[in-house]
């Protein structure tokens, strides 16, 4: 609405519009130290996206590898299962390791449940051996 060619709200009050000289809203980003620290003191950095989509891939080809049932005397597929979890457990992001390691050692979701339920202690063992070592060179 215009009210004597200049711009109005709709209840009559004029627009006046800003000054051209004035600088406004600061768009440029502050400057920062680059050797301050960006995040609080004691605090783990956010886990990067990839890394959360990287486990989420993982934690499903762990699943399916659990699901598989073999016979007794199906020795290569046991084989191919543990080459493969083995795979899967060593390609877990550090950023996750202990987040995985707590779930299957406390037993308190189905994920572990299968873990111990289909594997062997020593295949176990051997997984759960994995995820500590990357938890020691964090």
């Amino acid at each position: 609405m215009y009210f004597l060619d200049e711009p109005t709200t709709r209840f009559g009050q004029i627009i006046i519009p800003p000054d051209p000289q004035d600088p406004g809203i600061v768009t440029h980003p502050p400057k920062i130290d680059p050797g301050m620290p960006t995040k609080p003191l004691g605090q783990p950095d956010p886990p990067d996206p990839a890394d959360i989509a990287s486990f989420l891939i993982l934690k499903n080809e762990i699943k399916k590898q659990l699901d598989r049932n073999f016979r007794a005397d199906d020795e290569p597929g046991y084989l191919d299962r543990r080459r493969r979890l083995r795979i899967a457990f060593q390609a877990v992001p550090k950023a996750f390791a202990s987040d995985l390691l707590g779930h299957l050692l406390f037993k308190n979701d189905p994920l572990a449940k299968l873990f111990h339920y289909k594997l062997h202690d020593a295949t176990q063992q051997e997984m759960i051996g994995i995820l500590q070592r990357k938890l020691e060179t964090l």
